[in-house]
């Protein structure tokens, strides 16, 4: 009975977590508003695929990504994640003209939102491919990104 109980338990927790992520996706042409100055419209393009744990994003979904624990994060049509909000992980899944940038409150500090944006200034991080460097900007290198226990994930850097 103790084992009917715990799996309920468990399968209620997951539950609520798939529920707190909804998402509708912008009419076409129009940003999310309050983005300060993110002309990404918060979609990523057609047939791309994100990393996201144990599963891979595609078309309009976005990865709610637990940095902590990678096979926590889930797969969503939707934003109002519980953990990061990824809708990008490398230069494949933007427009032409914008980066993957992994957002940052200040320097050290873990990413709070993951998305497409024409400019990715310092503190935040350019997110990149790894396999093939593609991302990164002359003289910078890809290596994996610190804080993000996915280890797909890497961003471009001096190191």
């Amino acid at each position: 009975m103790l084992l009917v109980r715990t799996d309920l338990a468990v399968l209620s927790l997951v539950l609520a977590q798939a529920a707190a992520c909804t998402y509708t996706p912008p009419i076409a042409g129009e940003g999310e508003g309050g983005g300060g100055g993110s002309s990404s419209s918060g979609m990523m393009p057609a047939g791309k695929e994100i990393f996201c744990g144990n599963q891979t994003c595609t078309n309009n979904q976005v990865c709610c990504l637990d940095l902590d624990v990678a096979n926590n994060s889930i797969c969503s049509e939707g934003g109002g994640c519980q953990y990061v909000r990824v809708d990008c992980d490398g230069p494949e899944d933007c427009p032409t003209g914008q980066r993957c940038c992994g957002h940052a409150a200040q320097t050290m500090t873990p990413v709070t939102e993951i998305r497409c944006d024409e400019t990715c200034d310092f503190p935040n991080r350019v997110l990149c491919n790894i396999m093939t460097g593609a991302g990164c900007e002359s003289g910078e290198i890809c290596k994996d990104a610190p804080g993000i226990d996915d280890k797909r994930y890497s961003v471009c850097g001096p190191f």
